[in-house]
């Protein structure tokens, strides 16, 4: 069994320097298997998010994480179209900017919130967690599973599997660096060494 397992492993190994010659130009790559337009998108929204955890007491890893989940990594049509990174609908209450989806399921389409940039979408999913008492659970919460379990409670979506998906992009992508008002060096900074750590650790079973 510890023969297969090191041959497995140096296998895997010599792969990785295949698809990068050398582990530094493996290094110059966007880390954790991200493209460049994810690693850009963590690093414009992730400081936002920290800040904003210190105004209004969200969790910053659940705000990104949300915003990846809800928007495909702002790629979605509303992310694109109507700057909304967060998919909240506009009810009758809301005074500001709209834009229609087109379900297929109505000819009328869905009206969600829209915005004039990311930034404002951000800030006003914190506005809308916090002045929406159903929430009240999320607001102040450090812990960023807790958080995430606590927004499904509250039923922002009616995914069975929402808190669990949030909480793997947290863990996968690092993204509790900023809950710590980490800077977007510091996140990418903590994926290198994610990266580093799984290339020592195939190089030691191949010994």
């Amino acid at each position: 069994m510890k023969r297969i397992t090191k041959a497995a492993a140096a296998i895997v190994l010599i792969a990785l320097l295949l698809a990068g010659s050398t582990i530094a130009a493996a290094a110059a790559q966007p880390p954790a298997g991200l493209k460049q337009s994810q690693v850009d998108f963590i690093t414009r929204i992730g400081p936002l998010a920290a800040a904003d955890m210190k105004k209004n007491g969200v969790c910053a890893s659940l705000t990104i994480a949300q915003a990846i989940l809800e928007s495909s990594w702002g790629t979605s049509e509303l992310a694109r179209n109507g700057k909304a990174l967060f998919g909240i609908r506009a009810d009758s209450n809301w005074k500001g900017k709209t834009y229609t989806v087109s379900t297929g399921q109505s000819s009328a389409g869905a009206r969600y919130r829209a915005y004039g940039s990311w930034e404002a979408s951000l800030d006003d999913h914190s506005v809308f967690l916090r002045e929406n008492k159903r929430y009240a659970a999320v607001i102040g919460r450090k812990n960023f599973r807790i958080a995430c379990w606590a927004i499904q409670g509250a039923g922002y979506a009616t995914a069975p599997n929402y808190a669990t998906e949030l909480i793997q992009l947290i863990k996968t992508y690092k993204l509790s660096v900023f809950d710590n008002g980490g800077t977007a060096a510091d996140w990418l900074d903590a994926l290198s060494r994610q990266s580093s750590c799984i290339e020592d650790w195939l190089r030691s079973l191949c010994r």
